[in-house]
């Protein structure tokens, strides 16, 4: 643009491709080259035939090129506002179509919508389903807790019951027996808190996952990047749903053992009572429960006589009831041990699962 302005001849034609309207200049530039000593054409006055001496001819020559240099700063003057009313101009117009742009921009409506859309409504019944299982899992624990007010109760009146039997006297073996069904409930009441703090555990993971997909329904909105992220969350969905029925059919499948484990125990438990009827029986004592309290009614053995081989037949009864108590109270004791172990694989694999997936979300 400079080479145009300060240049000659065709030198000028950057400055006439560059500028929208060619600069008119408001002055004859023929009159300055009138008297110019390069182009050797010079005027035949009257003045410059009768100037004979060289000084003033000088000075007239220098007058000349001063005008000269005059008017060709007041065309580069021109040149300049007239070059920056034109910068002007097509800023205003860079402006304008800028705003029209934006505003075209923020008319156009995203295409995503619907899939958006589509997704929350995805995501809202997500965690409603995740509600209900947290629900399920409250109600279970509660039972839990009513599971556990019972075993306390029954231990007070175990408890109770070894106590009366302390202040009448009663056989050693039967005291045996009653320590062990002590032992033995404590052990399971053990188990059982243990089992309620497990399930305490799984309540706050749901709690977490809950929260986590609250946080990714609510950067959905805000996010930009929508066909990658949709493309993600669809696959992450059906994962996640065939992750779900699988985790279903294990909760169902260990809801079902621990039932049948407990009407087993249940079944066991009175089998133990009449087993142990039976052997106060056979020494010649009965075992009687009266009201809430289990106060004990017993027998005087001196009233009951047997012979010696009803005594060793009833002896070997009692022995074998015992082994086959004992036997059943193992079998109950590695079924506990299996389901506890299987339902700590479960939930082991359940919180890799959701800290893999948490992991690998980018909102």
């Amino acid at each position: 643009m400079l080479r145009g302005l300060y240049s000659s001849g065709n030198d000028h034609q950057d400055f006439d491709q560059i500028s929208p309207q060619k600069y008119q200049p408001n002055f004859n530039q023929d009159q300055i080259y009138i008297n110019d000593p390069s182009s050797y054409q010079y005027e035949e006055t009257k003045a410059n035939t009768d100037y004979y001496d060289s000084e003033y001819q000088q000075r007239d020559f220098e007058s000349v090129l001063v005008g000269k240099e005059y008017q060709i700063e007041l065309s580069l003057i021109f040149q300049l506002d007239y070059l920056n009313q034109q910068l002007d101009e097509l800023g205003a117009k860079l402006r304008l179509y800028e705003q029209r742009r934006k505003n075209e921009f923020e008319a156009k409506k995203c295409d995503h919508e619907p899939i958006i859309m589509q997704l929350e409504s995805i995501l809202k019944i997500k965690d409603k389903e995740y509600t209900n299982l947290l629900n399920i899992q409250q109600s279970s624990l509660q039972q839990k807790d009513k599971e556990l007010q019972q075993l306390h109760v029954r231990l007070k009146q175990v408890r109770a019951q070894i106590e009366q039997s302390k202040a009448k006297k009663m056989h050693n073996q039967a005291q045996t027996v009653g320590y062990e069904k002590i032992n033995e409930l404590e052990s399971k009441l053990r188990l059982t808190e243990k089992r309620h703090q497990e399930l305490q555990g799984e309540q706050a993971a749901l709690k977490r996952i809950q929260t986590e997909q609250s946080k990714a329904l609510e950067q959905i909105g805000d996010s930009k990047n929508y066909p990658g992220k949709v493309r993600a969350l669809l696959g992450e969905m059906r994962e996640l749903r065939d992750k779900n029925k699988l985790l279903e059919e294990k909760l169902k499948g260990f809801e079902d053992n621990k039932r049948k484990t407990h009407s087993k125990m249940l079944g066991l438990e009175d089998k133990c009572k009449e087993l142990k009827m039976k052997i106060n029986a056979a020494e010649g004592k009965v075992l009687g429960v009266e009201g809430a309290e289990g106060q004990f009614q017993g027998v005087n053995p001196e009233n009951v006589k047997l012979s010696p081989s009803r005594k060793r037949e009833m002896d070997e009864n009692k022995q074998n009831l015992i082994k086959k108590i004992q036997l059943l109270e193992q079998q109950i004791t590695d079924k506990e041990r299996q389901n506890r172990t299987y339902a700590f694989k479960i939930r082991e694999q359940q919180m890799i699962k959701v800290k893999g997936w948490a992991e690998n979300q980018d909102f």
